[in-house]
């Protein structure tokens, strides 16, 4: 078994390396049409970039929208 050490690590925090917000932002605004919603780009966007506390939950809100629960599913790492 080979090991090998880790010389660096590479944290992207501000997506310069790789956008993961809009992929994420898609993914949200087809969720929310195929429940008749539109998604709320312009307050999604404004919690990611200002990084508030009040911080936008999607599904949460498209749960209030829609007036039922919806599945969540939480990754697991293996």
């Amino acid at each position: 078994m080979m090991r090998f050490m880790i010389r660096a690590l590479i944290f992207d925090f501000d997506a310069l390396i790789l956008d993961t917000e809009t992929p994420e932002a898609q993914i949200w605004q087809e969720l929310y049409a195929r429940h008749g919603q539109e998604f709320p780009l312009n307050e999604w966007v404004r919690s990611v970039v200002c990084n508030s506390a009040a911080r936008l939950d999607p599904l949460a809100r498209l749960e209030r929208l829609t007036h039922r629960a919806l599945r969540r599913v939480v990754p697991t790492i293996s």
